[in-house]
């Protein structure tokens, strides 16, 4: 899928599923084991953990340091990059990398 295809699947349905084009199995699956500890182990008292009807980890790069090269490695892919420009514009800034824990039944953002 090209990244017009993308883009126009994100503005009629307001999400896209694109990290199976990016990331091997392993990677995701790395990505995801590294991510569900971080949720086990972090307080609840914690700065960067939210919970208010969903869970979520904010900062996961302070909390996940190791993550870091992977994160750069998908904001770098071309596709993503021509997919950011054309949802956020030329001048986007990253200010942040959240993780946000979906329960079972959950409907989504």
């Amino acid at each position: 899928m090209d990244a017009s295809s993308y883009i126009d699947k994100f503005k009629q349905q307001g999400f896209v599923d694109m990290w199976s084009s990016l990331l091997s199995s392993e990677e995701i699956n790395r990505l995801s084991e590294l991510v569900k500890k971080k949720f086990d182990t972090i307080s609840h008292s914690h700065p960067n953990y939210q919970d208010d009807g969903m869970e979520c980890i904010h900062n996961l790069l302070e909390e996940i340091p190791s993550i870091g090269v992977a994160l750069n490695n998908i904001i770098s892919n071309p596709l993503i990059r021509v997919f950011l420009e054309e949802i956020l514009g030329k001048n986007y800034k990253i200010w942040n990398v959240s993780a946000r824990l979906a329960s079972s039944g959950d409907r989504g953002l």
